[in-house]
């Protein structure tokens, strides 16, 4: 748990100093209160509220989580929350002189946006609500109109935020939920404020905007942290990533993305706290999902999946795949095929009208009217 503690205290630093503020206040607070226990299944409930998006109960979880310490005795116990109490002075400063450098890029960039292309609808990611929080008052200053998007919200309020986004709003603001089972395709530029380690996650996010019969040109800016680790790290999943691509398609990506889990990710993490090399860890669990990959292929017959199969060589593929990602995955497909036409529903939300067009041979399977040897719209 100590290690975990590490691994969410150094992703809420990275994500905004407000957030790494909060959270050294809220360690320090803990590592006070007398009898303070973790619970022993507070890291695999963690992952699995992660893998899950339950943002509310994640939180939940870190709050708990980021109080697990070292410190055996109450010497060492002092010295750590002397350590606290000088790195939450210096955030609490550079906040309150507004000296916030990755803020100040953002502030920037958007008002670039506004002035050169005042008709575009600007996404920005956070992992984290404390800084969605900062973010929605720092730039609601700038005369920002901004909506937003978490996983705490109702089904019935995304969707009125995602009306307000397309008729009135300047920017969603949006945890990993944001547009889940919405369409958001009226936007075109997507701030990932984090760059989250798993590279679903980061598909899953570009996937919002970059969406099928997207008709505007797509923009998305990556926002990355000095600390040598992310940089590394990410250099490297997005290296494998556009390596991938290159030679086995973009779905492939996506299966391959949807099969590394988050403890997997922390794994990677732990490797870089120690003496072990975490790009090569990168390297080979790159190669593991790959493998794998090459083994499910022997199931894609003419189009056809057999998931019973490829269950057998991924335990959790019911874990690995989302309805974003069956949305994503079909609408590629539908993309690049020319004899399909795809539109979606005009009042429902995540629902798609698909005309299929007439087929010269007779398919009793398919076809209910083999008279008319056509299939009917699906929606």
């Amino acid at each position: 748990s100590v290690v975990l503690a590490l691994y969410i205290l150094h992703r809420r630093v990275s994500s905004s100093i407000q957030a790494g503020v909060i959270s050294l206040r809220k360690r320090r607070l803990n590592l006070l209160r007398p009898y303070t226990e973790i619970p022993e299944k507070s890291e695999s409930d963690y992952l699995c509220y992660l893998e899950e998006g339950n943002e509310e109960k994640r939180e939940k979880a870190e709050e708990e989580i980021i109080s697990a310490t070292a410190a055996l005795t109450q010497e060492e116990l002092r010295i750590e929350c002397e350590a606290l109490d000088r790195l939450i002075e210096q955030g609490q400063m550079l906040l309150d002189n507004e000296q916030d450098r990755k803020f100040q890029q953002l502030k920037l960039l958007v008002n670039t946006i506004r002035t050169e292309h005042p008709e575009d609808k600007i996404i920005i990611f956070t992992e984290f609500t404390d800084t969605l929080k900062f973010l929605e008052r720092e730039l609601t200053k700038d005369n920002f109109l901004i909506t937003k998007i978490t996983g705490g919200l109702s089904p019935e309020e995304k969707k009125q935020n995602a009306i307000i986004f397309e008729k009135r709003a300047d920017i969603l603001l949006g945890t990993e939920a944001a547009g889940e089972g919405l369409n958001l395709q009226f936007a075109n530029i997507a701030i990932n404020y984090e760059l989250p380690w798993n590279p679903n996650r980061l598909e899953q996010r570009i996937g919002r905007v970059y969406r099928y019969r997207q008709k505007k040109e797509v923009y998305i800016y990556n926002f990355k942290t000095a600390f040598p680790i992310d940089e590394a790290v990410l250099r490297k999943i997005l290296e494998k990533m556009e390596n991938i691509r290159a030679i086995y398609g973009s779905n492939t990506i996506d299966v391959i993305g949807s099969m590394i889990s988050e403890k997997e990710i922390l794994e990677i993490f732990r490797i870089s706290q120690g003496k072990g090399s975490a790009v090569d860890k990168v390297d080979e669990l790159f190669k593991e999902k790959l493998n794998v990959f090459k083994d499910i292929e022997q199931y894609l017959i003419k189009d056809s999946f057999n998931l019973v199969n490829v269950t057998s060589l991924t335990p959790n593929i019911d874990r690995c795949i989302n309805n974003f990602d069956i949305e994503r995955f079909f609408l590629t497909w539908a993309e690049n095929s020319i004899s399909v036409d795809v539109q979606p529903a005009e009042k429902e939300s995540g629902q798609f009208n698909i005309r299929i067009p007439c087929t010269t041979t007779p398919v009793e399977a398919l076809c209910t009217d083999r008279e008319s040897q056509k299939y009917d719209d699906i929606v």
